[in-house]
């Protein structure tokens, strides 16, 4: 188990889930447990509907500035204390070297987005929302 201080991602990682839940099932889980099995600590997370709301406005700015370095080409390196162990240094703008050309004409395919860019789920007759059918 990490401890206090790094324990962020994993709750990040069980808020996503809680999400997904959420706008999939159209039901805010009760309560979402991580347990890590070597020391048996139990990180447990009881979501709320204004977390969730958070959780899914910082996942659309997130993807916000995903789609729009894929449309420009501009990924910019964010230089962190573990960059001197990274085998892609020649390649990196941090170290002075220069990025390979990003491939513009290979784009993912466009999809319909709902209500401020979030895909919205499909719906049964009652209204419940179900996981999309695909591969």
């Amino acid at each position: 188990a990490p401890r206090p201080e790094y324990a962020e991602g994993a709750l990040f990682q069980m808020k996503f889930y809680a999400l997904v839940i959420w706008r999939l099932k159209g039901v805010v889980p009760r309560r979402l447990q991580l347990v890590y099995l070597g020391s048996g600590d139990v990180l447990t997370y009881d979501p709320v509907v204004a977390d969730l709301e958070r959780v899914e406005r910082k996942l659309l700015a997130l993807w916000d500035a995903i789609r729009l370095a894929t449309e420009t080409g501009e990924w910019r390196p964010r230089p962190t204390k573990l960059c001197g162990w990274c085998d892609h240094q020649s390649v990196c703008p941090e170290f002075g070297g220069t990025p390979p050309v990003y491939p513009l004409s290979v784009r993912p395919p466009e999809s319909e987005p709902g209500e401020q860019g979030r895909m919205d789920p499909v719906r049964t007759e009652a209204g419940r929302p179900v996981a999309p059918e695909g591969p």
